[in-house]
């Protein structure tokens, strides 16, 4: 396994495996069982992997966040070198955005305003920055990104679809620790009792599946929200939508994806769960 830190390098590595199928798999570091399984995955589709470590400030919308997501790149290429993995590209910040380069930004309308977007202003056109400026020095022919993060998923998938990128977005189910809570590094700042709050993220959702009927909608989100309310969760939101266009649901909806996000103390949790309509 290799750890390249610079751009130069890892386009270099790129042009030799020209005639290789690539998968990249972009990460922030502080690697768990969720990115293990996009990794695993990502070597079922190609001959070479790619993980990338970077921690995005331009995705942060408090500077609190940024400074204090944990560094872990030591133990990240320990876990690595146990995987399939070629390379570990691991740029710094001028590496990522040199000084001298525009400030060019990118923008996902519609789509990232709401949910997520509503909350974290700026947050998803920083991930569209860096997710841009990712496939431009590693122009792989599949990427893998987690369904955990839903919102995000399908505006990565706008993203390429829009400026017309070769790289096919390969989604991977959420990963979750034995009591359903789906693996986030976030999880790591939970006390004990929190982690029990936390477990109430996904028995919700769970419950508002269970309950699903295009025509009581507003009432289950109103339940479930006011349920998570109960538990002592800050809830940002409690939704049912159609899965591919994260608008309510029409008769014509095929799949359905359930969103929420809530905060227990300081640590702010997303969940969803996707299902077929039967």
């Amino acid at each position: 396994m290799r750890v390249v830190t610079t751009c130069a390098e890892m386009q270099q590595i790129m042009q030799q495996w020209r005639d290789q199928a690539v998968a990249l798999v972009p990460t922030m570091g502080n690697l768990h069982a969720g990115h293990e399984q996009l990794i695993r995955q990502a070597g079922t589709v190609s001959q070479r992997v790619v993980v990338s470590i970077f921690v995005n400030p331009k995705q942060f919308d408090q500077a609190s966040d940024f400074s204090c997501y944990p560094r872990t790149l030591t133990e990240d290429i320990a876990l690595l070198e146990s995987h399939q993995v070629d390379v570990v590209f691991a740029p710094d910040e001028k590496q990522m955005y040199p000084a001298e380069s525009a400030d060019t930004e990118i923008h996902v309308p519609a789509i990232g305003k709401e949910f997520c977007g509503r909350f974290r202003p700026g947050h998803f056109d920083g991930v569209c920055r860096v997710v841009a400026r990712l496939f431009s020095i590693i122009p792989a022919q599949y990427a893998l990104f987690g369904e955990k993060d839903y919102q995000q998923l399908l505006i990565i998938r706008q993203l390429v679809a829009d400026l017309n990128i070769a790289t096919e977005i390969i989604p991977v189910a959420t990963v979750r620790d034995s009591d359903g809570v789906a693996l986030s590094s976030r999880n790591q700042h939970l006390t004990a009792q929190q982690r029990k709050q936390a477990q109430q993220l996904y028995f919700t959702l769970q419950r508002a599946h269970q309950e699903f009927a295009l025509q009581e909608i507003e009432a289950i989100e109103k339940k479930s929200f006011n349920y998570l309310t109960d538990q002592d969760l800050t809830v940002d939101y409690f939704n049912i939508r159609d899965a591919h266009t994260l608008r309510y649901p029409e008769p014509s909806s095929q799949h359905i994806v359930i969103l929420t996000a809530a905060s227990i103390g300081s640590t702010r949790l997303i969940d969803n769960i996707l299902f077929p309509v039967s």
